[in-house]
């Protein structure tokens, strides 16, 4: 990374027409290489009926051979639509291959079942990431496809990789869909013998049980089970294909801007992330300086940590039509600060026809934005800086805390470490923008810590309540030689195992002597709507509703700043009503107002066990 060449841009290309039309295809690229772009990403979408079948690889055999006369490279994503894994159904035809998860019944019995998750646009299945098997049979019908049919385009690099998009664990994702349960997979019982030398059955309830060393312990074995099995037998797997079949592989996980939601649906988001041939993260919905700088540092921090050439940007979905080019080149400029070296715009949309327009808006292949994305691309490409500067500051990013904290059945401490690591970044951002100053940071995970601390003037803890001996060690060693150490939220309590705890206050103490601060957390209200707090009956709403069309995906999408407004108004007021149905119904005729039509019972929208007290 150091000043080789300017940054990439590399569009997303939906392929959503109904049937394939050759001819359409090679018009389509011959307009995309005159505006200067010479790699696209051809990512099936929704609207498309045949996929990885010969009439699918009749057409993207005719695009490599149309790539390589014009000289552009071809990527694939893995996946028709998002998130990758399936084959577009293809792998959970095998009812073993689907996602388990796991929960105690009121009695206390363990309960093993199918994941409630479904990719969007479909009521399917989604797949078992965490079964070998499963990933295998997802090579087969997909990777391993296309290498059949196309080895020359492999060869001569035409095919330049694989884009895998926002795989993971969804179980009890933002606290509704599978909510209250946590992964499972039929290899779990043994690998976690194998790992920890205790069975599974010993351990597995204390998951649900409440902050103590025994729990705490638990749980972080658990995650360590989730991390390597999620690790090997899918993310390893495919990057090793790839890379013995002379392609990258990338992509980008799900929810970076969300720690508890990352550390939920990827084990351990370093790890996970650095599995990929580049660091990669999103950006959409819409733009949110405050909000989206943990995407975006985390993708660089993974960069520097694990030594990858590229922090990618996938950027523009789910912006919605109104989206102007000035705001395009506003974002564009703020990721290339933060790190991006390759653009991803989402997306050039081969159709616009009927839902296909909704299918996370805008197209770029449309005015004005394809009357000016020549200009965007060579903007981009000659901003982008590239550089191993050092950031003076470091924010901890605390995995084992949320994990060691993460009860399913009562998230509200794992909730309050990731918010805390939330503020610390959006306001070193808001101050970085506002006032001008140089405040760019580096996240640190436990590897981080111990490799690249002593590069840094000032390290933040936000709610850090559990790390590891080795990491308070290097802490320690770090404020000796006059490093500045800044509290957020609460002063870490516990390392990982009980009988660490006296080297561990030792080095706490050492901290305390030097130079720190120590700042409060942000206050959270004591009422709260727990499936609205912060994503979850927002996130279950749209999950019902991307089922169903693109159409009422995007309807959500533009009401989305009033539902935030409503879900405020009644967490404030909602000790004044008596029952959820009133609760229910003013939600519901909220959606009749603004013509959202919800053809699903509102009330398993917003389930009662979801409204709690926060103490």
């Amino acid at each position: 990374m150091n000043n080789i060449e300017g940054g990439r841009v590399i569009p997303f290309w939906f392929w959503n027409d109904k049937k394939l039309d050759k001819e359409k295809i090679g018009h389509q690229m011959d307009e995309i290489s005159q505006r200067g772009i010479t790699e696209v990403i051809i990512h099936p979408r929704f609207g498309l009926t045949d996929y990885l079948n010969e009439e699918w690889f009749y057409h993207a055999g005719y695009a490599l051979s149309r790539a390589e006369q014009l000289g552009m490279r071809v990527w694939f994503t893995d996946e028709k639509d998002w998130p990758s894994g399936i084959a577009g159904g293809q792998v959970t035809k095998q009812k073993e291959f689907i996602a388990k998860v796991v929960k105690p019944d009121r009695e206390g019995n363990l309960k093993v079942r199918e994941s409630r998750f479904h990719p969007p646009y479909s009521f399917g299945s989604y797949v078992d990431v965490l079964s070998e098997d499963a990933t295998g049979t997802f090579i087969q019908s997909t990777h391993q496809a296309y290498y059949d049919r196309f080895p020359h385009y492999f060869e001569n690099g035409v095919i330049a990789g694989f884009y895998c998009d926002e795989p993971g664990m969804y179980a009890n994702l933002f606290g509704v869909v599978d909510g209250g349960a946590v992964p499972y997979t039929s290899e779990l019982p043994e690998v976690y013998r194998r790992m920890h030398g205790v069975p599974l059955d010993s351990d597995f309830l204390h998951i649900w049980g409440r902050q103590d060393w025994i729990n705490r312990s638990a749980r972080l074995r658990y995650f360590q089970t989730l991390g390597h099995l999620y690790n090997n037998n899918f993310l390893d797997q495919l990057h090793n294909w790839c890379k013995s079949h002379g392609v990258l592989f990338i992509g980008q996980l799900l929810s970076e801007e969300d720690p508890l939601a990352a550390v939920k649906s990827q084990a351990d988001p370093f790890s996970a992330l650095g599995n990929f041939d580049w660091a990669g993260y999103d950006l959409i919905g819409g733009f949110s300086p405050q909000k989206d700088v943990i995407s975006a540092r985390f993708a660089k921090s993974v960069a520097k940590l694990y030594g990858k050439p590229e922090v990618m940007a996938e950027t523009f979905g789910s912006f919605g039509w109104g989206l102007t080019v000035d705001h395009i080149r506003e974002v564009n400029r703020w990721q290339i600060k933060n790190g991006a070296t390759v653009l991803i715009p989402h997306a050039l949309f081969s159709s616009i026809e009927g839902e296909r327009r909704h299918d996370a808006p805008p197209s770029l292949m449309e005015p004005p934005y394809w009357d000016s994305f020549g200009q965007i691309t060579r903007e981009f490409k000659d901003g982008v800086l590239r550089n191993d500067q050092t950031s003076r500051f470091a924010v901890y990013y605390p995995v084992p805390a949320i994990q060691a904290s993460y009860n399913p059945a009562d998230e509200r401490e794992a909730k309050r470490i990731s918010r805390a690591m939330q503020d610390v970044c959006g306001r070193l951002e808001a101050a970085r923008t506002s006032l001008g100053l140089d405040l760019q940071f580096d996240l640190l995970n436990d590897v981080g810590v111990l490799n690249s601390l002593p590069d840094h003037d000032s390290l933040y803890l936000p709610r850090a309540m559990v790390i590891p001996v080795s990491v308070a060690r290097e802490i320690s060693r770090f404020s000796r030689n006059g490093g500045e150490v800044i509290f957020y939220d609460g002063l870490p309590q516990f390392p990982e195992r009980e009988d660490e705890q006296m080297e561990f206050n030792k080095y706490l103490e050492t901290i305390m002597s030097g130079r720190i601060q120590i700042l409060e957390g942000r206050k959270i209200p004591r009422l709260s709507l727990e499936a609205a707090d912060p994503e979850g009956w927002k996130y279950l709403l749209w999950h019902t509703l991307s089922a169903i069309s693109p159409t009422l995906e995007a309807k959500y999408s533009q009401v989305n700043g009033e539902l935030e407004i409503l879900s405020g108004y009644f967490t404030r007021r909602l000790a004044g009503i008596d029952r959820l149905e009133v609760f229910a119904k003013k939600v519901s005729s909220y959606f009749k107002k603004n013509k959202v039509i919800v053809k699903t019972n509102i009330m398993v929208l917003i389930p009662t066990s979801k409204i709690s007290l926060v103490r």
